[in-house]
Parts: C-alpha cells; sequence; structure tokens
C-alpha cells in the first residue's frame, strides 16, 4: 500500500478500522433502488407457499424489517395471491420494546384489491437505519403471499412475525400488546 505525504502506519490502521465494512459486509445494506423487498429474507421475490389466507379479518399483522442504512422508502406492498374484493391497509410502526411494533411511523392508506400479484401504495417514508415494522389489517380474509423456508424467526419466539386484533379502519398508534404468529407473509417495501 502506498502512503501519501505525512501518512503514518498507525494511521492507516485506525482509518482501517474505522471503516466497520472493511471485513464484514452487512448484505442488508446492499439494496438496490426500485426492487421490492420482503421482510425478513434478503431476496427481491416471494418464496415458499403461494398463498395462504389471513387468519382472520379484523386482525392487525406486522412483520419485521431491518433496514442497514438510511433510505427513503417509496412503496408499501403486499403480495396477493387470491382476492374477493376485500380492502386492505398497509403502513410501517417503529420497533417497540421486546421485539414489538411500537409507534405508528406512516399509515398508506387503503387499497381494494382487484386483482392478484403485488399489490402497492405509493409512499414517502425516510426511514434511518433501524428495524422497523410492515403492517398489514384487512376486512376481509385475502391470500397473501407466504414464506416457508427462507424466514427468520423473531429472536427468542421461534416465530415470524405479530398480531393485534383490530377493526378495520385507520391503524392504531401505538400497535398494541402483540402476540406472537407462526406464518409469515409478505408485506414489504421499495427504496426509491
Amino acid at each position: 500500500m502506498l502512503k501519501l505525504a505525512g501518512e503514518t502506519n498507525i494511521g492507516i490502521l485506525e482509518a482501517h478500522e474505522a471503516d466497520l465494512d472493511a471485513h464484514t459486509r452487512n448484505l442488508w445494506e446492499v439494496r438496490r433502488t426500485t426492487a421490492i423487498y420482503y421482510p425478513p429474507q434478503i431476496g427481491t421475490r416471494p418464496g415458499g407457499a403461494t398463498g395462504t389466507v389471513l387468519d382472520a379479518a379484523n386482525r392487525l399483522f406486522a412483520m419485521p424489517f431491518p433496514i442497514a442504512v438510511d433510505r427513503t422508502a417509496d412503496r408499501i406492498v403486499c403480495n396477493v395471491t387470491v382476492q374477493a374484493g376485500q380492502k386492505i391497509r398497509m403502513g410501517i410502526y417503529s420497533n417497540g420494546v421486546n421485539m414489538a411494533p411500537g409507534t405508528l411511523l406512516l399509515d398508506a392508506g387503503e387499497v381494494t384489491l382487484s386483482g392478484i400479484g403485488e399489490i402497492a401504495i405509493t409512499i414517502d417514508q425516510a426511514l434511518p437505519k433501524g428495524l422497523y415494522w410492515v403492517a398489514l389489517v384487512s376486512d376481509g380474509t385475502p391470500a397473501i403471499r407466504e414464506v416457508n423456508t427462507n424466514c427468520l424467526p423473531l429472536p427468542g419466539s421461534g416465530t415470524n412475525g405479530v398480531y393485534v386484533a383490530h377493526t378495520y379502519g385507520a391503524l392504531p398508534d401505538p400497535f398494541g400488546a402483540a402476540n406472537f404468529h407462526y406464518r409469515a407473509w409478505f408485506f414489504g417495501l421499495r427504496f426509491s
């Protein structure tokens, strides 16, 4: 390695040590813009089961979504495989206590399901590095694509997401006392 005028070996080593990514690259940092990401896997497209019906109407479900560097989300998305004209609302929660959603950051609004595939709502939400929760509630029981194998369970729980009883409508703030859930649905974000 060539040294610049005035550089010392100690200075070079200190700069190298300060670069946290010098030897440990965080894969969550490497995200393309305009690609949709579904928690909690690194890939951009759903896998696993083709679709699982939400357990019940009027339940607010949330999935953890880690963000390794500051980002701005421009879409919030779910992947629907079967629908019958139901409505859904999606949003983003901050991380609360005990690995559960906390305060509401964004209620992205309502969509009436009229087809299958990725259903998106346009948003403009700055998300500094941290853990967030992507949430969805429906007035019915549409089938949302689910992951079976690539899922990372919540630490200490053996489960993948959380839910709380919530009559369909505007998202509550805060989320409420969460119940752990064994399924992992695809509610995702796209970054600008």
